[in-house]
């Protein structure tokens, strides 16, 4: 009985979560437009969407060419699985933006490809919102 007591606190603790898959997916998307338009949609988004996250908010002021967005992103089971989602900003021509959107979640027992929706849901988001870019 004491083993499972020990057992229940160490997951309800995390103490258990490293032995948990950590679970990749990335999307690309090429834009014909500007960065920095790029950039500020898809903070847009990401704010919507979840939390960004501290540090985040300047990035457009650090570097136009190269950006690096992460947000907090509800997924899952009722959003209930926390995915971190890492937007990558490239310009690659003059008017030519490389994007590249990467969901990371723990998946638990029951695998419920949280980093693959929250990815490829920003993915979405991104794509409709081409023409307003």
């Amino acid at each position: 009985m004491h083993h499972l007591v020990f057992l229940a606190k160490a997951v309800c603790s995390g103490w258990l979560l490293h032995y948990f898959p950590t679970m990749s997916i990335s999307y690309l998307i090429d834009v014909a437009t500007h960065p920095l338009r790029v950039i500020a949609r898809v903070t847009d988004i990401l704010k919507n969407e979840g939390e960004l996250l501290e540090g985040e908010k300047r990035a457009e002021i650090l570097a136009p060419d190269a950006v690096t967005l992460k947000a907090v992103i509800g997924s899952g089971f009722l959003n209930m699985n926390p995915v971190v989602v890492t937007v990558c900003i490239h310009q690659t021509l003059s008017h030519q933006t490389h994007i590249t959107i990467q969901g990371v979640a723990k998946e638990g027992l029951i695998k419920q490809r949280a980093g693959e929706k929250a990815a490829r849901f920003i993915a979405q988001r991104i794509t409709e919102s081409k023409s307003a870019l």
